[in-house]
């Protein structure tokens, strides 16, 4: 039995329980900002009724390996979870006993998403590295099964002129707009 009291961040604990379509993590380096959303979306894959799908994202391809398909075999490992997934090395997806899966893709090439199925949850790994037609591409995939459909996404603090910081945040006062079924949360490595 995993202690999640124990075992993840108190900042990011009572996110678990968020279901809003749009939550973002905004923090630098250090924050554990992806560690915690490989934990939730673990956990997501482990708990929702099959068939479910975790999509994960980054800009290119090339850069999941490192990055996003590490944080959640790191989670596997530190949850000590090997025996509930299968891990497959060269397309950086995981098969939880459940038949629930966890597929990465790049963005590479976005028109291959729009033939995109089943899209129960979507994690985008550093964000600002798309544009804002790439997002909305991935808000209108999230139409699988699920609780609840929530595009995740994680990025570092960034320029005025990104599309990001242009779509959730007040111009003047750079703090978060308040959207309707959008959270946002800024952390610093403290």
């Amino acid at each position: 039995m995993i202690n999640l009291q124990k075992t993840i961040n108190p900042i990011y604990l009572p996110l678990l329980q968020n279901k809003d379509k749009i939550l973002l993590f905004q923090g630098g380096s250090g924050t554990g900002k992806s560690f915690f959303c490989a934990q939730k979306i673990i956990l997501r894959v482990l708990s929702e009724k099959p068939p479910f799908n975790y999509y994960v994202f980054r800009k290119w391809k090339i850069q999941i390996k490192n990055s996003v398909y590490s944080e959640i075999k790191n989670v596997i490992d530190y949850w000590n979870l090997h025996e509930y997934f299968q891990i497959n090395k060269s397309t950086h997806s995981f098969e939880c006993i459940n038949g629930n899966k966890i597929i990465s893709l790049g963005l590479d090439d976005s028109e291959k998403i729009k033939s995109l199925s089943n899209v129960g949850s979507i994690f985008v790994e550093e964000i600002t590295e798309l544009n804002n037609e790439e997002l909305d591409q991935l808000i209108l995939r999230m139409r699988g099964n699920g609780s609840y459909l929530q595009l995740m996404a994680a990025f570092n603090p960034i320029s005025k002129r990104n599309f990001i910081f242009e779509r959730f945040f007040n111009k003047e006062t750079a703090e978060p707009l308040n959207l309707p079924d959008t959270t946002i949360i800024q952390t610093t490595y403290k």
